[in-house]
């Protein structure tokens, strides 16, 4: 057998199961001579079952030499080379077994050595010349033998070289061999190993484990592959995947359990890693969902916490901000107090014009000189380890995240990398919400000079038209005031756009009795861009004024009927008049019909359809959707 095999006794139990199965007689023997394994066909062939670890050399109780003097088992060849004589010659020889009857057999051995080198027993091939089992063209067992010789080298072979622990243990749980696999994977030699407990790979919390495991074991029962710790001889645990099979005797009698082992913590290392790189994705995904939905700002720090706590494992965390004095305030925190932020405020790393700030990572607030001035506010919250990472905007250094451990801890650069991630995405939210807060303020101011405008275009209006007529000066004081109106909403929206069906109540408003059900208005929520808001409500205001004088609205039985849709890549929308006075086609186009027919086809693209039949006036507009409708037309303003 192969180096390193055992410590002492014979072949691993792994081994024996295999040779159990063998044709072939096979025993082994200790250094001291003592029987310590034989298989099966053992038994039958020297006719008795061996007593292990009492006979000694070999299993039959008395050996002749081929001329019939007594051959004692002391010159077997078994013992010459555990004595360390390495050049013997086969040795044929007669059993008697226990019922007299003799048989003509070949011994043949091979050691096994320990770690050193050394042998540490070996084990006997046992041929017998006159078996059934010997082909005809082998009559002296040579063929046989060799083969059998090899197998079991083979066996010791594929054990010993075996990246995985492969070890045994009697019933009681003690350990009785041990290959070089156990020794790698444990750091125990296999004489320090063999004959203690099992409990001496086990840690704490896990012994009870054994126990289970060998009951299991005593029934009969297979373990396959479950995932379990174990300890190495330097303390520390390693993760293993373990199979645990039953050992029987020659009778069948379980008499032990064979154990393979196989290291998984590369496997649990990547697991682990791809766990983590998920977790941080989802975090970064939430923050980053917050920040492109527009939320507020709290909940983009809320949702800051949220990502350096999932990413980093941290036990907890705060965001910081300057304010306009330069101090450092947090606006977001968790499982830290007023007290603790306050120490790491008054000890910030940066100040706001700083343009180059580089994170400050603390492994261990104890061993860490120069923040001495906050130590004892921390370990106060139980912090131990710390991270301070900028967060910088165009404008320089606007704060800090504030990552903290209850332990001591290195930081990978992997671990500043993601945190420095998160930084930079509060950064651009508070940019943000800054390029937003401008933009308010230029609404604001923008809104303000356009109703000046009107009001100055009005009252010129009112000037001009002064003594003239005064049916002229209501339209355009109306058509004035009908854009002023849209304007107004789209001042209330930042300028984002407007829905449809507000352009449309805000026109068709002064007509509208809730109650007698004369307007319908019927049509998705679509949200019109500002140009197309413009162009739409003036021309939806020229159609109510012309059906109040002329059409639908003139009349207490006339009706109108408002649609619109999304169909394909366009908006269309619909008017429809019913129930008002006898409709003819006007002799002159007046301003209000060159504003639906022109006016919209060339600023928006669209195609104007404008009937005056004679049950009343239908329009139908169709825009395409890119120059008329947000990319979320789903949403209403």
């Amino acid at each position: 057998m192969a180096k390193g095999e055992q410590g002492r006794g014979g072949p691993a139990l792994l081994e024996a199961s295999v040779l159990e199965a063998m044709p072939v007689a096979v025993y082994a023997v200790a250094t001291d001579g003592l029987l310590t394994y034989a298989n099966a066909a053992a038994a039958r062939c020297f006719g008795s079952r061996p007593a292990l670890g009492i006979d000694r050399w070999c299993l039959a109780a008395r050996l002749f030499r081929v001329d019939g003097s007594t051959l004692p088992g002391e010159e077997l060849p078994i013992a010459q080379l555990v004595r360390g004589q390495r050049e013997f010659t086969d040795l044929r020889a007669l059993i008697e077994r226990p019922d007299g009857a003799r048989a003509l057999i070949e011994f043949r051995p091979v050691p096994f050595l320990n770690r050193d080198g050394a042998v540490a027993g070996a084990v006997e091939t046992v041929i017998e010349h006159g078996a059934k089992a010997l082909r005809a063209d082998d009559e002296d067992g040579t063929l046989w033998h060799q083969r059998a010789d090899q197998f079991a080298q083979q066996i010791a072979a594929i054990v010993e070289s075996s990246d995985d622990a492969i070890v045994s243990t009697d019933l009681a749980g003690k350990l009785t061999s041990w290959n070089a696999g156990a020794e790698r994977l444990l750091g125990y030699t296999a004489d320090e190993a063999i004959g203690q407990g099992v409990e001496l790979i086990y840690p704490e919390g896990h012994k009870e484990d054994a126990l289970l495991v060998l009951e299991r074991i005593r029934r009969g029962e297979r373990i396959d592959h479950y995932e379990t710790i174990r300890r190495r001889r330097d303390g520390t645990l390693i993760d293993i995947s373990l199979t645990v099979s039953p050992v029987r005797d020659l009778d069948g009698n379980i008499i032990g359990a064979s154990k393979i082992a196989r290291d998984i913590t590369d496997r649990r290392r990547v697991e682990e890693e791809i766990l983590q790189h998920s977790r941080e994705q989802a975090a970064l995904y939430r923050l980053t969902d917050a920040l492109f939905h527009l939320a507020p700002m709290p909940e983009v720090f809320d949702a800051s916490i949220d990502a350096i706590s999932q990413a980093l494992g941290c036990d907890r965390a705060a965001v910081g901000l300057f304010d306009t004095a330069g101090a450092l305030g947090f606006v977001a925190k968790r499982g830290l107090s007023e007290a603790g932020l306050a120490a790491v405020a008054a000890h910030c790393p940066w100040r706001p014009a700083d343009s180059n700030a580089a994170p400050v990572v603390v492994p261990d607030l104890d061993a860490a000189p120069g923040f001495e001035g906050m130590t004892a506010a921390l370990h106060a919250e139980s912090v131990r380890a710390l991270a301070l990472v900028p967060i910088a905007t165009s404008a320089g250094v606007e704060g800090g995240l504030l990552i903290s451990y209850s332990r001591a801890r290195p930081f990978t650069q992997h671990e500043i990398d993601v945190a420095l991630s998160i930084s930079r995405q509060i950064g651009f939210g508070i940019e943000r919400a800054r390029a937003e807060k401008q933009r308010d303020l230029l609404v604001v101011e923008l809104s303000h000079r356009v109703k000046n405008t009107l009001a100055n275009v009005l009252a010129i209006a009112q000037q001009t038209f002064r003594g003239g007529d005064e049916q002229r000066r209501q339209k355009f004081e109306g058509r004035i005031l009908a854009l002023g109106q849209t304007h107004t909403r789209l001042a209330e929206a930042s300028w984002s756009g407007v829905s449809f069906d507000t352009i449309l109540r805000d026109e068709l408003g002064p007509y509208r009795d809730t109650d007698d059900g004369s307007i319908r208005l019927e049509g998705p929520s679509v949200t019109l861009k500002p140009r197309a808001a413009v162009m739409l409500g003036m021309a939806f205001h020229e159609l109510a004024t012309n059906a109040s004088k002329y059409g639908a609205l003139s009349s207490r039985a006339g009706r109108i009927e408002v649609s619109w849709k999304i169909e394909g890549d366009s908006l269309i929308s619909r008017w429809r008049e019913f129930g008002g006075p006898t409709v003819s086609e006007p002799k002159h186009a007046g301003f209000g019909r060159l504003l639906l027919e022109r006016a919209l086809t060339s600023d928006l693209c669209s195609s104007v359809s404008l009937q005056f039949a004679r049950d009343g006036v239908t329009c139908e507009f169709v825009m395409p959707l890119e120059r008329s409708v947000s990319a979320d037309w789903r949403k209403e303003s």
